[in-house]
């Protein structure tokens, strides 16, 4: 299991900041590109990931990996996010893209005063599981929030959670890992 702050390049920041700040001056529906960014996210991800091998393939022309952006988007997709994916091939850096998409979608959330957070627990929980738990790490938090949930049977028992770059780790695996440090600390005679 990895669980951990997110590490973004300088670069897919930039560019994920200049996005917002061009759709935001031209009127763009944020939630709308957002949403978009989210549907890219998933197919570069999907079957694989054959688009996204597609598109970093250094053996494929250029003009062949814009042909298939420009197919793709029309009439689907924002022309700025279009226009983005255009760019990063065209400038070698097509392997920020997921990247990129995932800190706008963040930046498009937060100006919502919607953040992200990671669950991770021992078994699946059920929807009003799920709703309580989520109330109450709102209530922790301070901010409303959109939690991504995972099931990891390593946990034991109890709740991993990440938000930004905190971690709280409430499980049972971090618990006894936690006392078996404490003893090897201890020197017992």
């Amino acid at each position: 299991m990895t669980i951990g702050a997110k590490v973004h390049s300088p670069a897919s920041f930039n560019y994920a900041q200049a996005l917002l700040r061009v759709a935001q001056r031209q009127g763009r529906d944020l939630s709308a590109m957002a949403e978009q960014a989210n549907v890219l996210q998933e197919a570069c991800r999907a079957e694989r990931a054959k688009l996204r091998r597609f598109l970093e393939g250094p053996h494929i022309p250029t003009e062949n990996k814009l042909d298939l952006i420009q197919k793709a988007c029309a009439g689907k997709v924002d022309p700025l996010l279009c226009d983005l994916l255009k760019l990063l091939v065209a400038r070698g850096r097509s392997r920020l893209m997921l990247d990129i998409l995932d800190i706008f979608i963040d930046m498009v959330s937060s100006s919502k005063g919607i953040h992200y957070g990671r669950v991770e627990t021992a078994a699946p929980l059920d929807e009003d599981q799920r709703d309580r738990l989520r109330a109450t790490l709102e209530a922790f938090t301070h901010a409303r929030l959109r939690i991504e949930y995972g099931v990891d049977p390593y946990l034991l028992g109890g709740v991993v959670f990440q938000y930004k770059d905190q971690l709280v780790d409430g499980s049972v695996r971090g618990k006894l890992n936690e006392l078996r440090k404490r003893l090897d600390a201890t020197h017992l005679s």
